[in-house]
């Protein structure tokens, strides 16, 4: 991880404008910081972790934003019966 962290400060933000995960149980975010220096002087990369992602195709409008988000939640053990 400690190689992933050089990449992501070296490219950040230019490059790299954000990133997006998801299979978290959350909705989540995650800052990156230059130098592991953890003040907003030094915040470089925000990351967006989402409970769930679904890619489809041709949808991609090229714009660098997201659109709408939505997290949908559900009781497995109701929804069983």
């Amino acid at each position: 991880t400690a190689l992933y962290y050089q990449v992501v400060q070296c490219y950040s933000p230019h490059i790299i404008a954000e990133q997006l995960f998801g299979h978290t149980h959350y909705d989540e975010f995650a800052l990156y910081y230059h130098s592991n220096v953890k003040n907003t002087d030094s915040a470089v990369l925000t990351t967006l972790i989402g409970p769930s992602i679904t890619p489809y195709t041709d949808l991609n409008p090229g714009s660098w934003s997201v659109f709408d988000p939505e997290t949908y939640v559900a009781d497995m053990s109701k929804a069983a019966t």
